[in-house]
């Protein structure tokens, strides 16, 4: 180990400075790690929320952009020249570009305030199940003939779900949390949990759902139904945004 440290050491001291790469360099890059069809797509939704802007003639204001930009300056600290200017240079950015990813942001929240905002009531009252929280366990194993083991005997004693995460789970973190998933939205689960948790009561397990991380054991925890908040509001209509886009 000290040889490979001492090696790993002169290499780096050899190291030439490595120039920033250019545009081209990037796109590249993206291609051969097979990262590019996601960032495109993102890129074609925002085109499109701009275009759609335009012709709905929606626009920021320099007093709604400064404000934006106020804001986003406390949330992450950057509360003098020196700052900003390290963090852009971090970023590899100019100011410029910064101020127009936050007026892009603001365009994509007017776009779908203008669009959605009458929407939102009637879309919550058909799909308000999935808008309820659920806290939920679950146990990981890797074979179908375990988790059907593990099922009946919890059918039996359900309070040793805790246990039975502890020693079989292959999730990373079940022995700090005991296979506990945390408390979310219905429709923020896989579809597989969905379905199989749909018409199942708080305490209950659900028999084994397959799903390509292996065999999964849940147990519904609470059931937390939700109200129609500002903030759940925003995310139906980003909601409602993202499907306009994939349209």
């Amino acid at each position: 180990m000290t040889q490979q440290l001492t090696h790993a050491q002169g290499l780096a001291a050899r190291a030439q400075p490595i120039e920033p790469i250019l545009a081209s360099d990037l796109l590249a890059y993206l291609r051969q790690t097979h990262e590019i069809a996601p960032l495109a797509i993102a890129a074609e939704q925002d085109a499109r929320i701009v275009q759609a802007c335009q012709q709905l003639e929606i626009e920021i204001s320099d007093a709604e952009l400064q404000a934006a930009g106020d804001a986003y300056r406390i949330q992450h600290r950057l509360t003098s020249v020196p700052q900003i200017i390290a963090w852009l240079e971090r970023q590899r950015i100019t100011l410029e570009d910064w101020s127009e990813g936050i007026r892009r942001q603001l365009l994509t929240q007017k776009l779908q305030e203008f669009l959605f905002s009458e929407a939102v009531d009637n879309y919550y009252l058909q799909n308000r199940k999935q808008y309820d929280r659920v806290a939920l366990s679950q146990i990981v194993v890797a074979t179908l003939g375990l988790a059907e083991t593990l099922y009946q005997m919890l059918a039996k004693a359900p309070e040793t779900f805790c246990a039975l995460s502890l020693q079989y789970s292959t999730l990373k973190d079940a022995h700090k949390n005991g296979g506990f998933m945390g408390v979310c939205f219905r429709a923020e689960l896989q579809a597989e949990f969905i379905a199989a948790i749909s018409d199942v009561d708080p305490g209950k397990i659900v028999s084994p759902i397959t799903t390509a991380t292996g065999y999964h054991i849940l147990k519904i925890e609470h059931c937390l139904p939700t109200q129609l908040s500002p903030t759940l509001r925003t995310q139906i209509m980003h909601t409602l945004l993202q499907s306009w886009l994939a349209a």
